[in-house]
């Protein structure tokens, strides 16, 4: 996540820096589903 961060400093408020923090978004809700379902076994 860290690196994520950094490179949204990086970029700003561009284009590129929206798709990754779309692309952060994104595995953050997978990561956050895998935990749940691994919590309900």
């Amino acid at each position: 996540m860290s690196e994520y961060l950094h490179q949204l400093e990086v970029f700003n408020d561009s284009a590129q820096a929206q798709a990754l923090a779309f692309q952060m978004d994104l595995l953050e809700r997978r990561l956050r589903l895998k935990t749940l379902r691994a919590q309900r076994l």
